[in-house]
């Protein structure tokens, strides 16, 4: 996969929860082909009150060729 790849899937996926860890929720988006993990990330000195700032992926996958 390529990242023009990972941001269609992002784009056009259907987005679901999956699970919270200690800092964040991991998100799962999906199209007929791929497979997107992912959460959001804060940087910053207060993060409990700031808005998320980075997508960090997690996983990328093709489920079909």
């Amino acid at each position: 996969m390529t990242s023009g790849d990972v941001a269609n899937v992002l784009r056009g996926g259907k987005i679901t929860g999956i699970e919270a860890n200690d800092a964040c929720w991991r998100y799962q988006s999906r199209t007929n082909r791929m497979t997107v993990e992912f959460c959001f990330r804060w940087n910053g000195v207060d993060a409990t009150h700031a808005a998320p700032n980075e997508v960090v992926i997690l996983s990328a996958r093709r489920s079909k060729p």
